[in-house]
């Protein structure tokens, strides 16, 4: 009978071997390490620091600041502030029970007045109101007092009037105008004419006799010449006036 034994006896690892086990294991760490976000390369290299990032922060936060400011309390000019007026006020309302109402009257009938003010459109019965009387413009307001007289030359028409400042400004170069116009409603002439006012000298030296203080009135006249057989059938009229401060 033969008998085999193929049990053998197991060979010790070398240090060959232990060493190569070691640097296995290491790698495997590394590998592992790598996959944590915190480990990992950027994916584009980072230019600015923290630091930077919140210096700019800092400096657009300081922009915005200043730009809330200027928009609650703009500077603005003369020129400008006109085209940001609040709606004029033309008349004021007093009630029977003590209320005062500012606005401009747009409507009105036997039993009541629809006033337009700054928070929208009243209608106000007429029973209830006690007074009413109309609001000087805070600024110049220049209108005529009343119709023109009228001469017709050969080739002249001539206008005459009065114009009234009822504003609370002074309106410089007060200027009538007026245009005579055919039945097809074609041009046919126009003039104008400064008006007999104060005289003036503003500080930057513009010299005016065309002014109109608040409530002076001033008279003018205006000869427009027409053209030989010329029909006219109606007239238009306006003022102009300048602000100088």
């Amino acid at each position: 009978m033969f008998c085999f034994n193929c049990s053998g006896k197991k060979s010790e690892p070398t240090p060959s071997d232990k060493e190569k086990e070691n640097k296995t294991e290491e790698n495997n760490l590394e590998q592992k390490k790598s996959l944590f976000i915190e480990n990992a390369k950027p994916f584009y290299p980072m230019k600015e620091t923290v630091e930077d990032i919140q210096d700019q922060i800092n400096d657009l936060r300081s922009r915005m600041i200043d730009y809330e400011e200027r928009m609650v309390s703009p500077n603005l000019n003369y020129s400008i502030s006109k085209m940001a007026q609040l709606p004029q006020l033309k008349n004021e309302i007093l009630m029977n029970n003590g209320t005062l109402i500012q606005g401009t009257i747009i409507s009105e009938t036997i039993e009541n007045i629809i006033i337009q003010t700054q928070i929208g459109q009243l209608t106000l019965d007429k029973a209830d109101i006690s007074n009413i009387k109309e609001i000087a413009s805070i600024d110049a307001d220049v209108v005529f007092t009343s119709e023109p007289e009228e001469k017709i030359n050969a080739n002249y028409h001539i206008y005459s009037g009065t114009a009234q400042n009822r504003g609370l400004e002074t309106a410089s170069f007060v200027r009538v105008i007026f245009k005579l116009w055919s039945s097809e409603t074609e041009l046919i002439a126009t003039d104008s004419s400064f008006v007999d006012g104060s005289q003036i000298i503003y500080h930057s030296g513009i010299n005016t006799d065309t002014a109109l203080k608040p409530g002076e009135s001033g008279e003018y006249v205006v000869n427009v010449k027409t053209p030989v057989d010329s029909n006219v059938e109606y007239i238009t009229r306006d003022i102009h006036w300048e602000i100088y401060r």
